[in-house]
This record gives structure tokens, sequence and C-alpha cells, in this order.
């Protein structure tokens, strides 16, 4: 994996919290689904999760922590931001 994927699903996942503030509360299961759909198509691993060995099971988890860690950056930027609208996008988040 390298950083264009970590920080393509991190833009994929701020975009999709953006365009849908709410959807995590109010639809979990579709919201896990598009996260996982996320992953599956910027970080693929290509080992089903039922026959991950440890290591692989590792990796996955450092991939979702850089992921998740990159997009919490992202939305930190975004916050800080002098443009109007990207504060007011995220602010939507809140």
């Amino acid at each position: 994996m390298n950083a264009n994927d970590i920080e393509g699903a991190a833009l994929a996942i701020v975009a999709l919290n953006i365009a849908q503030p709410g959807l995590e509360e109010e639809n979990e299961l579709l919201h896990i689904r598009t996260v996982d759909g996320i992953f599956e198509e910027w970080c693929p691993i290509h080992v089903p999760l039922r026959t991950r060995t440890t290591a692989e099971m590792k990796a996955a988890d450092r991939k979702e922590i850089a992921v998740f860690s990159e997009a919490a950056r992202m939305l930190k930027k975004l916050r800080s931001s002098k443009d109007s609208l990207f504060r007011a996008m995220v602010g939507m988040l809140e």
C-alpha cells in the first residue's frame, strides 16, 4: 500500500461523511458496508478474512489505522481552513 492509497481511502471516507453526515448513526450497517467498500477499492488485501494469518490481520489493522489517521488529519485541516465553504461542510459533521 502506498501513500496515494491511504490518501485516496481517507478522502473517500471524509467525502462520505460530508455527503451523508448522519449515515453512521442512522444506518450503521450501510455505513460499515460503504467504508468496507472504500477499503476494498483503495487498500485491497486480497485474502479472505477467514483465511488471513496473524501477520495479514496486523497488516490490515495498520492500513485501517493509517487511513483513519489520515482522514482525521484531513478533517482537522478542513476545520482550520480560511475558506468558509470548507468550514461549513465540516460543520455539518458536528
